[in-house]
């Protein structure tokens, strides 16, 4: 029977491997294991290697996307430091159709460009379509 997921975090926080127990194993491996390394912390099944463990927020987190934005620690996810992007416009809406299931699909919306907010910080989102 699969119990836990434990991932093992390098000294900079990085999720570098990740480690399920069954339930009999947990006492012994785990202990072991966290001896061993220092850093071995009971993981979701959300975690993935490269993940980032944040003491800040107690809980596994995504690498930060860019180096402008900041971690949100209540949401614990990362913000650009211009919040959101634009909502698209009824202009900037592309879309194109399946050719197998003929579903729609929007191919338009905006994309963060981190060389773009260091030269000006009042742009950093840029539409593409």
């Amino acid at each position: 029977m699969n119990c836990c997921t434990y991932a093992k975090v390098d000294s900079n926080g990085v999720v570098t491997n990740l480690i399920n127990l069954n339930e009999d194993e947990v006492g012994d491996l785990a202990t072991l294991t966290q001896m061993q390394t220092g850093r071995l912390k009971k993981a979701g099944s959300h975690v993935k290697i490269g993940d980032l463990y944040s003491t800040e927020v107690n809980d596994f987190i995504d690498p930060q996307p860019y180096a402008s934005w900041t971690l949100n620690t209540e949401t614990k996810k990362w913000q650009s430091p211009l919040g959101d992007p634009p909502t698209l416009t009824e202009d900037q809406i592309v879309t194109v159709t399946g050719t197998e299931n003929g579903a729609t699909y929007v191919v338009s919306g905006y994309t963060w460009d981190e060389d773009a907010y260091q030269a000006d910080n009042t742009t950093g989102w840029v539409y593409y379509s």
